[in-house]
């Protein structure tokens, strides 16, 4: 069976926005994923939305990456997860 050779770059797709739902993962999944997105030049940040203002929590960065990324938990009451946001 032929496998499929289809990628982002291939067919010319930019990703704006996905979501984990992160907090049923264990601790060593997260620093994984945490640890992959740092390597590709994202900044990493916690972001609690439970309050008006919302608290952000620096996770891991590095003053040379030019992208970060959100870890977004308490988004609303109707998600039980968290959202990623680029």
């Amino acid at each position: 069976m032929l496998q499929n050779q289809l990628s982002f770059e291939s067919e010319n797709l930019v990703v704006d926005y996905f979501e984990f739902k992160f907090d049923v993962l264990s601790e060593q999944t997260k620093q994984k994923i945490v640890q992959s997105f740092f390597k590709l030049g994202f900044n990493s940040f916690d972001v609690d939305k439970k309050y008006r203002d919302s608290i952000q929590t620096r996770i891991q960065t590095n003053y040379k990456n030019q992208h970060q990324i959100q870890f977004v938990a308490n988004v609303s009451s109707y998600w039980n997860g968290v959202c990623v946001c680029k």
